[in-house]
């Protein structure tokens, strides 16, 4: 990441060649890692599976390995969260992490990560914890576009039946990502977290800016991310 502190932007720096071959995940170190960053990594992570799996770009393979992050994530991230010296649970939330990265590094993400890139720029809201506000909103946002996805979302992460119709599932899975960001205690609207209500159409110029919104489910103009961001304040 960059931060250009003059322009009070934050850029994304990506490349192939940056790419790690290997990973080693050692969930101990998780142990000790403070609550408020451990909550922020795992609402960033399940961001990234969620926009992953909905991208115009995404893959049979990245959709599935997206699919498997939010699987992981809804079975151990309260865990995680609430007895950080559960090994298993921090382990699954590696693997999480680990596998909607190789997700995303595919198919880029979406709307959400567009918007939350201005509140980490302007007010120094960490990225995961703008993913967690901004999430829910971008996820209803695109679910009339996606609706059998995000119906898979819901399935994914356990919260809908199989005789559930797709249009009830979808709705499942955006009140279950509601739900998961408040039990772990993510912050739950943009005020809590010192974002200024008047900076909203200058955040919303540089979110459609976005290399993100180019592949993103649905279309965005700047007037849907002006509602999205008042909807959130």
């Amino acid at each position: 990441m960059i931060t250009f502190t003059e322009t009070q932007r934050k850029l994304v720096l990506n490349h192939t060649a940056l790419y790690p071959e290997y990973a080693l995940l050692d969930p101990t170190l998780l142990t000790t890692v403070p609550r408020q960053a451990q909550v922020a990594a795992g609402m960033d992570a399940l961001t990234h599976a969620v926009e992953s799996y909905l991208s115009r770009e995404a893959t049979k393979r990245s959709q599935q390995w997206a699919l498997r992050a939010i699987e992981l994530i809804a079975q151990h991230f309260r865990i995680a969260v609430q007895n950080p010296a559960d090994l298993e649970a921090q382990a699954g939330m590696q693997q999480a992490a680990m596998i909607a990265g190789l997700a995303f590094s595919v198919s880029r993400l979406g709307i959400v990560h567009a918007m939350a890139l201005p509140l980490s720029a302007l007010f120094g809201v960490p990225h995961g914890v703008a993913n967690a506000i901004l999430l829910p909103y971008g996820l209803e946002f695109n679910r009339p576009a996606v609706v059998e996805q995000v119906g898979n979302i819901a399935r994914a992460m356990g919260v809908c039946k199989d005789s559930d119709m797709t249009e009830e599932a979808s709705k499942k899975a955006v009140a279950a990502i509601r739900e998961l960001a408040e039990d772990v205690g993510a912050p739950g609207c943009m005020r809590e977290v010192g974002v200024a209500e008047a900076t909203i159409e200058r955040m919303a110029q540089d979110a459609i800016e976005s290399a993100h919104i180019s592949r993103n489910p649905r279309p965005v103009k700047i007037d849907d991310i002006i509602s999205l961001y008042h909807k959130a304040y």
